[in-house]
């Protein structure tokens, strides 16, 4: 199936995500977003009341991104610019969906169990981490590893969806694995 990207940006990737679970007026973070081939689909998926929150470290790549979202008349994307730090600056409980999607490489293992802390901050009870493993191999670690970690952290997984999905600058024949954030009950819950 040869797909364009800019038919994935405005229609593979809307159902795409879909597909991944979110839903119009979500609150999402592309945590990573590159120059937006999943943040554009996700804004037009969210439009009229949703949310999305474009963050990366590639600033040259986010104006690239910018401009997009101009172009496309999109005004519920914020983009962020960071250095790369993993504490954000969001209240708890922020967030309907996080997007983690090619990104997990950048992170050894001991970074990525304070990145899913923090994920878990920002989501809401019940809401969804949609991760995108991708070059993890060339980690010392591997998916299942990562799944332990993020159990720790208590997401439960839900579900591996498979699709022609966006990577780089090409669209190819792969899979995303989605969590959920559990909340632990105490005194203090009704």
């Amino acid at each position: 199936m040869d797909i364009t990207l800019q038919e994935w940006e405005n229609e593979y990737g809307i159902n795409f995500l879909k597909k991944v679970g979110i839903k119009k007026n979500f609150v999402v973070l592309d945590f990573g977003a590159r120059v937006g081939h999943y943040s554009l689909p996700a804004a037009k998926l969210v439009n009229p009341k949703g949310k999305i929150f474009a963050l990366d470290k590639n600033h040259e790549a986010l104006d690239e991104l910018k401009d997009k979202a101009k172009t496309n008349t999109l005004s519920n994307m914020k983009i962020i610019k960071t250095d790369g730090e993993i504490k954000l600056d969001f209240p708890n409980s922020f967030f309907d969906t996080i997007l983690l999607y090619d990104v997990l490489h950048y992170f050894d293992i001991e970074q990525l169990r304070k990145l899913f802390s923090e994920m878990y901050r920002l989501l809401k009870p019940q809401a969804l981490l949609s991760l995108y493993p991708k070059h993890i191999e060339k980690e010392d670690y591997t998916l299942p590893q990562i799944i332990e970690v993020l159990k720790k952290h208590n997401f439960t997984k839900k579900e591996k969806v498979c699709d022609h999905i966006s990577h780089y600058n090409s669209i190819n024949y792969d899979c995303v694995y989605n969590f959920y954030a559990e909340r632990i009950k105490t005194g203090k819950d009704n």
